[in-house]
């Protein structure tokens, strides 16, 4: 399958979470970054990368989803990226709605729901 040529940040701090969701994600041919945290995916964003989409974990230790969102809401460059929550907590779904953010999943991620909603934010 070509390359999407379509850069993906995967931020959660689950290493087991994050090679599942960036080998399904290779495999449909996107590019794919991966941060631990909050804080490290906005490290990468204040460093060039542009995602079209990012994946981002709510429950994290350091700076968590709600914090990053905060400051990528904020910030002019990036802002408007979007992003799809994910939360193994299928109660917090209105506290996700709070955040802004383009679309939320439940953990463990239906992988056909996330290409769906990849494909739908993410212009190829």
């Amino acid at each position: 399958m070509p390359a999407h040529r379509h850069l993906l940040l995967v931020v959660d701090d689950d290493p087991g979470s994050r090679e599942a969701l960036t080998a399904l994600l290779a495999t449909e041919g996107f590019e794919v970054a991966t941060a631990t945290d909050g804080r490290d995916a906005l490290h990468q964003l204040g460093n060039g990368a542009a995602p079209c989409v990012i994946l981002l974990d709510i429950n994290m230790p350091g700076m968590d989803g709600r914090a990053f969102r905060r400051v990528q809401a904020a910030d002019s460059q990036v802002g408007d990226v979007p992003v799809i929550a994910l939360s193994g907590d299928p109660h917090i779904q209105d506290e996700v709605r709070q955040l802004c953010v383009r679309d939320y999943l439940v953990k463990p991620v239906d992988p056909d729901k996330l290409l769906g909603l990849i494909a739908l934010h993410c212009a190829h």
